[in-house]
C-alpha cells in the first residue's frame, strides 16, 4: 500500500498506533460502523454442573443476573483495550446504521447498577454465584483466549463474580452452540446482517421459532406477536414502529449482553473518490454502490 501497489486495504489493530503516527495515512483513514453486533450469549436453559459435582439451573433465568452481566460489561473498555479502538461500543442490537438503530438505549456501563441488581437476585451477590463454578465457553485460539481472559477480569472487577475459562477446539465450540442440549452458560458470538431492514435483526435471529433463539432457550410470545404483525404490515412506517416496540422488549429482556458493533477500517488512496459507504460493505468501502466510484489514473503518476 505505501509503495501505491494496492489502492485500498483493511487494517487491524496492530497497525493503529502506526497509522496514528503518520499524517499521510491518517488522512487515508477511514473508519466506519459495520454489521455486526457482538454479543455474550447465555444459556437461558439447561443444567450444568458445579465444581462440587451438584448440577444447578442456569442462573440467567433470573433476570436480575441478566441485568447485573449486562451493566457490568465496559463495552467502551473493550472497544480501547481489546481492539485497539477499531469496535464501537453499543448498549442496543441493531447498528447504527441500519433501520431501526437506536441511539438511545435503557442498558448501559454501571457496576453499581449492576451490583445492586445482582443483590436483589435470588443468588444475593457474587458469592451465591461463585460458588456455581460459571464457565465461559470458547474456540481456543490465542485471540479468543486474550478476549476470554479480559471478559473474566471484567466481570471478577466490576461484580465480583469469578468465571472459568473453558476452552475447547473451534469445531467443538461451534457444535456446542448449535444445540439447545449443549449450548454453553456463557459464550461470545454475534449477528451480522444479512440485508439492511428490521425483520434480519429481530424475526430472523429473537424469534422463538428461530435457531438461534431456541439454542439459547429465549422465548417471549409478546415479542412474537409484534415481530409476525411486524412482518405482516405493508407499510414501513408502520411496521418500523412494530418492530420498535419489538426491539424494547428485547432490551428489557436482556436474553445476552449486548456489547459491541464491528467496524470497517480501511486505508484508501486519495485518487479513489467517490464512494458512498454502507454497514453493508465488505471487501472495500462503498462495495454495495460501486458504481458511484472514481479513480483517477493520472495519479499518483
Amino acid at each position: 500500500y505505501k509503495n501505491d501497489e494496492l489502492d485500498i486495504i483493511g487494517y487491524g489493530g496492530e497497525d493503529v498506533a502506526a497509522i496514528a503516527a503518520d499524517p499521510e495515512l491518517t488522512a487515508q483513514n477511514f473508519q466506519y460502523a459495520g454489521s455486526c453486533t457482538i454479543m455474550l450469549r447465555f444459556s437461558l436453559q439447561g443444567e450444568f454442573t458445579a465444581p462440587d459435582g451438584s448440577t444447578y439451573e442456569t442462573p440467567f433465568k433470573d433476570p436480575k443476573v441478566r441485568e447485573a452481566f449486562q451493566f457490568a460489561f465496559d463495552a467502551e473498555g473493550w472497544a480501547r483495550d481489546v481492539d485497539s479502538g477499531l469496535s464501537l461500543p453499543t448498549w442496543t442490537w441493531i447498528p447504527r446504521g441500519y433501520p431501526g438503530y437506536k441511539e438511545e438505549s435503557p442498558l448501559g456501563f454501571d457496576p453499581d447498577r449492576a451490583k445492586a441488581a445482582l443483590a436483589e437476585s435470588t443468588y444475593g451477590g457474587p458469592d451465591g454465584l461463585n460458588a456455581l463454578g460459571l464457565k465461559l465457553t470458547f474456540g481456543d485460539t490465542a485471540r479468543n483466549r486474550a478476549r476470554s481472559e479480559w471478559i473474566v477480569a471484567n466481570y471478577k472487577n466490576h461484580l465480583g463474580v469469578d468465571i472459568l475459562l473453558d476452552p475447547v477446539d473451534t469445531t467443538t465450540f461451534t457444535a456446542l452452540t448449535k444445540d439447545p442440549a449443549t449450548f454453553p452458560l456463557l459464550a461470545r458470538q454475534g449477528w451480522c446482517a444479512d440485508y439492511p431492514h428490521q425483520q434480519n435483526w429481530l424475526s430472523v435471529y429473537w424469534k422463538s421459532s428461530s435457531d438461534f433463539a431456541a439454542d439459547q432457550g429465549y422465548s417471549n410470545p409478546e415479542f412474537d406477536a409484534l415481530i409476525d404483525q411486524a412482518d405482516a404490515t405493508i407499510d414501513p412506517a408502520e411496521a418500523a414502529v412494530l418492530y420498535e416496540q419489538a426491539q424494547d422488549l428485547l432490551l428489557a429482556d436482556i436474553p445476552s449482553v449486548f456489547g459491541y458493533n464491528t467496524s470497517h477500517p480501511f486505508l484508501v488512496k486519495p485518487w479513489i473518490t467517490g464512494f458512498i459507504t454502507t454497514p453493508q460493505d465488505n471487501t472495500f468501502p462503498g462495495d454495495w454502490t460501486p458504481w458511484t466510484i472514481t479513480v483517477d489514473t493520472k495519479m499518483p503518476f
